[in-house]
Order: C-alpha cells, then structure tokens, then sequence
C-alpha cells in the first residue's frame, strides 16, 4: 500500500500511474511506478506490494529548505530504509533523526515526518514486512546503521535483476527477509557454535523440500513450518551450511539439474526448461547464461566436441 503523505501546509501529495519506460535510472522490476510532480516538489515510487510484505524505491527532488511532509504508512510494518544518495531525515515524535548515503534505518510503521533539504535529491529502498511476530531485539533505537557489503551488494541485486516475473514474487519475498536477518545478525553478539544434530536435520530437511520442488518456491515462513524451527534461525543455519540463502539455492539446485539433462538425455531445451520450474524458455536460458557463461545449446554443444 503506497504510503499517505501531505505536505506541512496540508496539501494532498498526489500521485499518479506512470510508465517506468520514462523513467532514467535505476528500475525495480514488476514493480508499478508513480509519479508525483507538484509546486517544488518531484517525488518517484517504484513499489512492488504483496499481502505480506512490500518493497519501493524511492526518489524526493524539492527546492525548497527543509521541505517537511507527513508520512502514514501501515502501522503493522517493520521496515527497513536504505539511504543510496542524499539524507534522509525522520522526525518520529519527539524524535529525529538522519540516514546518509550507505546507511540503513529499521523502525515499525505509522505515521512520522519526511523532511527534505533543498537540491540533495534523496534515493532510498524501503522493504517492509507487514507483520506483527518479530521481537523488539530486532529493533535498534531510532539511529542510523552502517550498512554491511552483503546489505549493499543485496539491494544493488535487488534494483538490477532480471528474474523473470513468475519468480518476482518469490525472490523479493526472501529478498526483504534476508535484509531483515542481515540487519539482525548485525546486532546479535552470537558465539558461533557448531551446529546441533536436529539444526542439521531442520536444514537438510529444508534442502530436501526445495531439492524435490524444482517448480515450486517455498517461502521461509513456509520452510521453517514444515522444518519445526523459526525463521531466524533456520535462514542463518541455512546459510552456515550452504554458504548461499534458500532463493540461491534453488538456483544452483535447477541449474544442477538442467545440466545433468543436458549431458544425459536428448530432451528439448523447452523440456528442460518445464523441468527445472521455468515458465518460459527464454527465462530459463537468461538464467542458465548468467549461470554457465553461456546459453544451454551452446553449452550442450561445447561439452559434446570435448567429449
């Protein structure tokens, strides 16, 4: 749900549908984008919104000093707030506070001030969970947070993929949790301690599932049900095992397969393609290049004359 906001005098911010073919910069694929442009102020959304959580890049131009617009977004929100250019400075009751450029903010919803400064256009990635289960560990105090290179090179992925659409919905879900998980394991002092028996068995029941639904994405909540664990830790035990989160993993469990039907069968690349989960041929071989190097033919072909 696109946010409220109103500008200090009581103006209405009106936003409307526009084309991102117009738009010059940085794109958030599948994701709808509006377009607000009135008196000294442009304001950009790109939001991607599901039921359960939502992802927006967001872009404040104003002229004018210290431009304050009131912010109502839905109170059952945990968001984190990716300062990429310019500030960002949040005023939550008798609160304020500034994000710079590579640093992170993590607070619940509702209704808060945006204030803008004059000719420091702001660029910033909100993803939102919207729900009410997280402890208040995960909270830090109102303050800006040094965003860690696995934060940064997760939301420069984010902005740039190019998973196809059926997977959209999958990949942005575990995409804002493991920014989420990213952030708590910033702020949970934890000894790291070898893996218990039934950690173990929680992970590779979780690998076993996705291993045995190529065409399906599971998402954590789903995971960590069938598994008996919580989420938290099931994505950080995952990780310690694998060395990749769950999105990463059905990747390399796909392309895995996909080559293994390369080298040992005659089926069509559209039927390797059903196979491995994809809805379309083309975004099976964009996936299986960004991968292998190259496209599944040429790869097959390549293997047969060395072999």
């Amino acid at each position: 749900m696109m946010p409220d906001l109103t500008l200090s005098s009581g103006e209405p911010i009106r936003f409307r549908a526009s084309s991102l073919r117009k738009f010059k910069g940085a794109r958030l694929p599948g994701s709808e984008y509006w377009l607000a442009e009135q008196d000294d102020l442009a304001a950009h959304f790109q939001q991607y919104e599901q039921e359960s959580y939502s992802i927006s890049y967001r872009i404040f131009e104003t002229s004018v000093d210290h431009l304050t617009i009131d912010a109502t977004e839905k109170s059952d929100s945990l968001k984190i707030e990716i300062v990429l250019e310019g500030t960002l400075i949040i005023r939550d009751g008798a609160h304020q506070y500034t994000t710079n450029k590579g640093r992170y903010s993590i607070r619940r919803g509702g209704s808060s001030d945006l204030i803008l400064l004059a000719n420091d256009p702001l660029k910033y990635v909100v993803a939102c969970i919207h729900e009410n289960n997280f402890g208040p560990q995960l909270i830090a105090p109102v303050q800006s947070l040094s965003l860690s290179k696995q934060m940064k090179d997760l939301v420069t992925e984010i902005l740039f993929n190019r998973y196809q659409s059926a997977l959209l919905p999958f990949y942005y879900e575990n995409s804002v949790r493991e920014l989420l998980f990213l952030h708590a394991a910033q702020q949970t002092d934890l000894p790291e301690t070898t893996l218990s028996a039934q950690d173990l068995s929680s992970v590779h029941k979780a690998d076993r599932i996705i291993r045995e639904n190529l065409h399906m994405h599971f998402s954590i909540q789903e995971l960590s049900k069938k598994t008996g664990t919580n989420e938290f830790k099931l994505k950080k035990d995952f990780r310690t095992v694998f060395n990749t989160g769950l999105f990463g993993r059905l990747l390399q469990l796909r392309m895995e397969y996909a080559k293994l039907l390369l080298q040992t069968t005659s089926l069509a690349i559209k039927d390797i393609s059903e196979r491995t989960g994809y809805d379309t041929v083309a975004g099976f071989i964009t996936a299986f290049r960004k991968y292998y190097g190259s496209p599944p033919g040429e790869w097959k072909n390549s293997n047969e004359q060395k072999d």
